[in-house]
């Protein structure tokens, strides 16, 4: 019974050491922009704003959020295997008028934040 519990506490450890996670840093922000651009129907990032890398298996997931260029915040998934392919997901909340905002000075805000770029799209999600 003892040597069953030994074992046990050894593969929980082994799992804690095989993953690990940590808070994105520079390298990694600039990495994710980069990589952004190359997503199919992805509004242009802007900066990242918070996330998250988590390393298992040699594999990396990335989950942040991203700010666009008309203010929209982005949830974001990217799943980066070893051999470098992978998957992505995102989806975006776009700005929207508060109650107490009148008409005009929402729609003044809204061309100036879009400066005649296309309206964010919502979702979106591919392999690369």
């Amino acid at each position: 019974m003892r040597s069953h519990l030994i074992r046990g506490l050894l593969l929980l450890s082994c799992i804690f050491v095989l993953s690990e996670s940590r808070s994105l840093n520079r390298k990694d922000k600039i990495y994710l922009l980069k990589r952004i651009t190359e997503w199919d129907n992805a509004p242009e990032a802007v900066k990242i704003a918070k996330g998250r890398v988590t390393t298992k298996h040699k594999a990396k997931k990335y989950k942040f959020v991203f700010k666009t260029d008309d203010g929209s915040s982005c949830n974001a998934v990217m799943n980066v295997n070893k051999n470098g392919t992978g998957r992505y997901s995102w989806e975006c909340d776009s700005t929207h008028k508060s109650d107490e905002e009148s008409d005009e000075h929402y729609k003044m805000r809204r061309r100036h934040l879009r400066g005649n770029k296309k309206p964010t799209e919502l979702e979106g999600s591919g392999e690369f």
